[in-house]
């Protein structure tokens, strides 16, 4: 069967979810070569990307010498002449401030017209572009394409000579699309000299990009290739790049300080680069520190209307001492400022400056800053849970509200509130609103390294295999809930003789029994049987066995249905026997649906399809998603392809056998005919409103009037209950109430808000109370698109 995505990588099939994730716009396959580029761009990773809106940034007056220092690199160099050295490594561990240096930096550059492009690598970013290495050579040509016309004309002219270079290795790609541009405006050029800095930040936290199955063993398995050797490969993409003579951009790279890079950038093995700045040892940051604190201390004493005596003296310097030249420590010590923590201000710094570090190693820079976690870890009202917590969410990756009903003991519980509401200092929380589509985050990697060094976190570090216990007790529970009846699915060459054939037995006298075996599968045929442990033969289960022969199943593979009474003890243990079975595993999330794929079973609409119809909450989405599923959507798809091949088959006669054969009349009218057919089809599809983006999704309204206009009255009657308190006081509406709908098939969730003076200016509060519900009515109704839709009622 043809696929709908030939060529098609960097994509993973999640709980029966296809996601595409290298973060591009669909490009027409006759654009121009710079749309073809811009659809392998990782948008996310450039250092003024929506994405990275609430980046970290150099507060105010702070790390100047840092910055006019390497600013001052990238446009004077270390005044060699003859071999300039283009490559600068900046590095410090975890928490010294790179990344808001290397951002400050681009933002400085970027004014002064000296930036020539930026890629800020990620762990922890939902877009795979920002974490592989697979965008990042044509996201730096992308951006050097804006940076002069004639080195976009030249880069376009490369795009459109070697169309098959997006599918090359970064050397090639760096060699095409960077290298051989540059020489041609170099030489040519009569404009301004071309020079500026390439700011690359986050190296340390690029993933491996896998090419083969890595669960693959003996003798044809391919060896999984590590973080480091990809890492390796873009520092020498890039030292390649540096030594070309026509190059004539500064290289910076910011890293931490791990292995690879100690031996790449080592002098006696490279002598090639610039002298390495090192945050933590070349730079005091106490000043820097001291400065952020007063200010934000300031601050703080303002908020809750302080004495000028507040903090006590020496408290800084305290909190300084602390830091160890860390910026992380001095940036969380102020969030739990600013995340309305339940202890009073005053007794939450008491707590921070008495918080004593786990280790007495005063070699230890990172001793406070551990000694911090834990005291903010340990307000949880479990600890260890809340660990164990933080561990899943990194694991799965999944959105919030997955995550909560996977690992919370009650699904109707707020157990997630209770155990995170004290840790928003270290855990980016969705709203409750945002919760089915975003992810928990975290502010930095720190706090993941802290949790997984047992010396650091101490009595709060979870084993490996605690929490894959944990994780997988949460399936169980999910399995086990609401329910009189449990589904366990298996699939693969081995199922029907392992499963089968060890774990189904008959009751004495059943007329299914041969031998007092269980009579060989009827394929799709239900069977009673004993379901018994395949070592010690206890009995686990009474319960039904079904059978589907491959390639007549829905992953085309031999599947197995064993149905269980669904109480938890009794799921665990039939799971617990299958562990004990040869070659057999727990299956990945949407591992079914993938391998469903993979074999052709479905194509990739039927999949999209089949995670709408899981999704689907209204009768509109369903109807859509059935469609999707079986097929209607890859009809359509079909019919365009259909059509496209044949307007081609009869030009591509016209053009081989048009002089000298007999071709009949009108065949190029009858080929433009079917083309302009097939775009009218495809500009009909994209002149639908976005309707099936709105059925997705949902449509976002926000009620926004005056105090006492209606608002409340008016959601009440939309949803046919007292949901919202109505008084004839002003501003009995405090916080933003919102309830989702299912109107004609679409799904609306309405907003309730505060009441707004709209001729009232902000500034104009003087009540923090008010400018704070001014603040997140607005951001209500940014979201819904600022429809009025209030009025008196």
């Amino acid at each position: 069967m043809a696929s709908n995505l030939k060529n098609a990588h960097d994509f993973r099939i999640d709980n029966s979810n296809f996601t595409n994730v290298t973060n591009v716009t669909n490009v027409n396959p006759s654009a121009d070569p710079l749309s073809k580029l811009e659809a392998r761009v990782a948008a996310g990773a450039i250092h003024d990307s929506a994405e990275r809106c609430d980046a970290p940034k150099c507060y105010p007056e702070t790390r100047v010498a840092v910055q006019a220092n390497l600013y001052r690199w990238i446009v004077d160099g270390d005044g060699e002449v003859e071999q300039p050295k283009k490559i600068k490594w900046v590095t410090g561990p975890a928490g010294t401030g790179k990344t808001a240096v290397m951002g400050s930096l681009a933002d400085r550059c970027a004014e002064d017209g000296v930036l020539g492009a930026t890629f800020f690598f990620a762990s922890w970013s939902a877009s795979i572009g920002r974490r592989r290495k697979t965008a990042f050579v044509t996201t730096i040509a992308h951006q050097l394409a804006q940076h002069r016309e004639d080195l976009k004309t030249a880069i376009s002219a490369a795009m459109e000579k070697n169309p098959g270079v997006l599918e090359k290795k970064l050397h090639v790609q760096m060699e095409t699309l960077v290298l051989a541009p540059l020489r041609e405006v170099v030489r040519q050029s009569e404009g301004p000299e071309l020079r500026g800095a390439i700011i690359v930040d986050g190296l340390d936290e690029c993933e491996a990009e896998q090419y083969h199955d890595t669960k693959i063993t003996g003798p044809r398995a391919t060896a999984t290739r590590t973080n480091a050797q990809d890492q390796l490969e873009i520092l020498q993409v890039l030292q390649t790049a540096s030594l070309d003579p026509d190059f004539p951009f500064r290289i910076l790279i910011a890293s931490r300080p791990e292995r690879v890079f100690r031996e790449f950038f080592d002098p006696e093995v490279n002598p090639t680069f610039a002298q390495k700045l090192d945050l933590n040892v070349e730079h005091n940051a106490n000043a820097d520190i001291t400065l952020f604190l007063e200010a934000q201390f300031d601050l703080i004493r303002r908020r809750f209307n302080f004495p000028q005596s507040w903090p006590p003296p020496g408290t800084i310097q305290t909190l300084v001492e602390n830091a160890s030249g860390q910026f992380i420590y001095a940036a969380t010590v102020i969030r739990l400022f600013d995340t309305c923590h339940r202890e009073p201000p005053k007794a939450l710094l008491d707590a921070i400056l008495k918080a004593k570090a786990t280790q007495k190693t005063s070699s230890n820079p990172l001793e406070q800053l551990d000694a911090l976690y834990m005291r903010i870890l340990e307000s949880s009202p479990d600890p260890p849970l809340s660990v164990r917590w933080i561990c899943a969410i990194t694991r799965l990756g999944e959105p919030a509200f997955h995550i909560n009903m996977l690992l919370q003991t009650d699904p109707e519980s707020n157990e997630a509130e209770h155990l995170l509401g004290t840790l928003h200092s270290l855990i980016q929380i969705p709203p409750h609103s945002d919760q089915t589509t975003t992810r928990y985050g975290f502010y930095h990697k720190s706090l993941l390294d802290f949790l997984e060094d047992p010396g650091r976190c101490g009595k709060l570090y979870v084993e490996e295999r605690e929490r894959r216990v944990f994780i997988w007790d949460g399936f169980v529970r999910v399995c086990a809930r609401k329910a009189g009846v449990g589904v366990i699915r298996i699939s693969g060459p081995d199922a029907l003789k392992e499963v089968w054939g060890r774990m189904a037995k008959p009751y004495s006298g059943s007329p299914s029994s041969t031998n007092g075996k269980l009579r060989g599968p009827t394929p799709w045929k239900l069977q009673r049987c004993r379901i018994v442990h395949p070592e010690s033969g206890e009995t686990i289960d009474d319960g039904l066995i079904v059978c589907f022969k491959g390639p007549k199943s829905f992953t085309s593979e031999d599947v197995v249905e064993l149905h269980v009474h669904s109480g938890r003890a009794v799921i665990s243990a039939a799971l617990s026997a299958l562990s004990k079975l040869p070659t057999f595993r727990p299956a990945e999330p949407g591992e079914f649906t993938r391998r469903a794929y993979l074999n052709g079973r479905l194509d990739l609409t039927q999949v999209e399809g089949l995670k709408d119809l899981i999704d689907a909450e209204t009768e509109g989405q369903r109807k859509v998603a059935v469609r999707a599923a079986e097929g209607v959507t890859k009809q359509k798809f079909d019919q365009l392809r259909a059509g496209i091949i044949s307007a081609l088959a009869k030009v591509e006669a016209l053009i081989d056998f048009g002089e000298g054969e007999e071709i009949e009349e009108g065949v190029y009218e009858d080929a433009k005919s079917k083309v302009q057919k097939v775009l009218d089809t495809i500009q009909g599809y994209l002149n639908d409103h976005r309707m099936g983006e709105l059925l997705r999704s949902g449509i976002r309204l926000a009620l926004f009037e005056p105090p006492n206009a209606g608002k409340s009255s008016l959601l009440n009657f939309l949803v046919q209950r007292e949901a919202a308190i109505v008084t004839a006081i002003p501003g009995t509406t405090r916080d933003i109430l919102e309830l989702s709908l299912d109107i004609g098939g679409l799904p609306v969730i309405i907003a309730d808000t505060a009441g707004l003076l709209w001729r009232v200016q902000i500034s104009q509060f003087a009540c923090p109370l008010h400018r704070k519900l001014y603040n997140c009515s607005s951001a209500a109704t940014t979201q819904a698109q600022q429809r009025r839709l209030a009025g008196k009622v």
